[in-house]
């Protein structure tokens, strides 16, 4: 992590962070899907907006 901030402030950027919650056993494959879908929709309204 801190090296994506050491960049993103090189390039004079405001670093963006979207943390998703998972359990301490890790995700099943839907339960991955499900999560990268619900970063993608929020990604997409960040990047959108």
């Amino acid at each position: 992590m801190p090296l994506v901030l050491a960049q993103a402030r090189a390039r004079k950027l405001e670093p963006k962070l979207i943390v998703v919650q998972h359990p301490v056993g890790g995700l099943n494959a839907e339960e991955l899907v499900e999560r990268i879908d619900t970063a993608y929709e929020a990604l997409s309204g960040i990047m959108t907006a």
